[in-house]
């Protein structure tokens, strides 16, 4: 029972409230929004251009992935909001590596910035690492998702990222509280996204 996918179906409101809050406060919605607008307010500042740049990352990467996963959770395809049997990820993230895919074609077309473009490349990757993983593991996508967003926060916004730092441990208890991840999905998680993430962002240092 070490992938967790036994407590597939229980209600939500079995766990405590702060972790399930904790969960959704780091959740991969949440955590890409924030990498997206520091990212995009340090490399192209507040104008109508960073507003375009800033509008593409945040429909295509967070918004239309987020539809997706409201809709199958609306019509009772994904059986709770943690989305514990790791089957049911898959619709979303197909999904998610198709809109992130032409984001990517978007950002390319329209000359975004190169860290701009790195970001998107960076969340297609891990979309596509995740569905792999998937296919006969349960990796926590919070973890990977945290992971590959403190790089490019460290590397353009520092004292953020060391803001940032200690709430690693709070998704990390999150996982665990919530029966959704065991250790190890976790550690896994975060290594392979900080892994990648620190290699397309190092250039930037």
């Amino acid at each position: 029972m070490t992938d967790h996918e036994d407590t597939t179906g229980q209600a939500d409101t079995t766990y405590p409230l702060r972790w399930r809050a904790v969960s959704v406060l780091t959740s991969f919605p949440v955590i890409l929004s924030l990498t997206i607008v520091t990212v995009v307010l340090s490399v192209q500042g507040t104008g109508s251009t960073a507003r375009l740049f800033g509008g593409v990352l945040l429909f295509f990467f967070i918004a239309l992935p987020g539809i997706a996963g409201a809709f199958l959770y609306l019509t009772g395809r994904v059986s709770d909001l943690e989305i514990r049997d790791r089957h049911e990820r898959e619709p979303i993230l197909i999904v998610g590596m198709i809109s992130s895919l032409v984001g990517v074609y978007i950002l390319y077309l329209i000359s975004a910035p190169e860290a701009l473009f790195r970001l998107g490349v960076l969340q297609l990757l891990m979309l596509i690492i995740i569905f792999w993983i998937n296919g006969f593991w349960k990796v926590s996508v919070h973890a990977i998702s945290w992971g590959s967003a403190l790089p490019p926060i460290f590397v353009f916004t520092p004292l953020i990222g060391v803001a940032m730092t200690p709430f690693v441990f709070l998704m990390a208890m999150s996982r665990f509280r919530l029966d959704c991840h065991t250790f190890l999905q976790v550690i896994v998680g975060f290594g392979v996204g900080a892994l990648i993430s620190g290699v397309l962002f190092v250039p930037f240092l």
